[in-house]
């Protein structure tokens, strides 16, 4: 993955499982629909089995981090807004993220 070499080593003092969970959630965003601040839920691992035929689950492991990707083309489409606000564990500050190419 291109993304690899952004990711930290380990996560709570646990090293990163060496492939990405397979799930997805997806949304879509109609003119004014946002979705309210929350925290991600800890979902179990799972992937592709190696006969890709289907999805295991990895025992024991869940999701520790979320990866945000942004389906338009912004520039192009006239969407405006899309902004992400990452908030840190005290909830009393948080970073702004705008879509970008």
């Amino acid at each position: 993955f291109k993304i690899l070499h952004l990711l930290p080593q380990e996560l709570d003092g646990k090293p990163l499982h060496p492939r990405f969970s397979e799930k997805v959630a997806q949304f879509k965003y109609n003119s004014g629909d946002q979705f309210e601040r929350h925290i991600d839920g800890l979902f179990l691992g799972k992937g592709m089995n190696v006969n890709g035929t289907g999805i295991e689950e990895w025992l024991g492991l869940v999701s520790g981090m979320s990866c945000l990707l942004y389906l338009n083309d912004h520039d192009q489409d006239g969407l405006e807004g899309g902004q992400t606000w990452l908030w840190n564990a005290h909830r009393n500050r948080f970073v702004t993220i705008e879509p970008k190419k």
